[in-house]
């Protein structure tokens, strides 16, 4: 029991360290999610283009860029699903905005690791038919939607 509650309290310290950190640091334009929501998963709309814009201009001055690969090698896409899929590490190396490591995060793995499962098996049979660049620079949420 004693473990429970350690590790209940280890969550409220690090959810009470979120919320002080957070403080004045974030604000959220209501009008941009309600565009975004409005538009389709697989289309991105002008307001969700200016919320990756800002989201990547904002990690850029946190020193937090990625960089993309100009020509990703299969062989690194496949090994990076498979250990940090979960994460959706894998999109980002193909050239997708880092938004793509926040809504596989949001989404528990993408679906509590059902999307990174069907990104690896797409990316095994474009693999195997040599070429992987439908899938270099999609940002798509769904990056095979259409192929299967």
């Amino acid at each position: 029991m004693k473990k429970v509650y350690l590790f209940l309290f280890g969550v409220l310290l690090s959810t009470a360290g979120i919320a002080n950190a957070a403080t004045n640091t974030y604000t959220i334009d209501d009008q941009v999610v309600e565009a975004a929501f409005e538009q389709s998963l697989f289309q991105m709309s002008p307001a969700e283009a200016s919320f990756t814009s800002a989201l990547n201009q904002r990690l850029a001055v946190a020193g937090l860029t990625v960089s993309r690969a100009d020509n990703p090698d299969p062989v690194i896409a496949l090994v990076l699903n498979f250990l940090l899929g979960y994460f959706g590490v894998h999109r980002v190396y193909l050239g997708a905005s880092f938004k793509q490591v926040i809504l596989y995060t949001i989404t528990l793995g993408g679906f509590g690791g059902i999307l990174p499962m069907i990104d690896l098996i797409a990316l095994i049979i474009a693999y195997s038919e040599g070429d992987i660049s439908k899938y270099v620079g999609n940002d798509k949420f769904f990056m095979w939607a259409g192929e299967l």
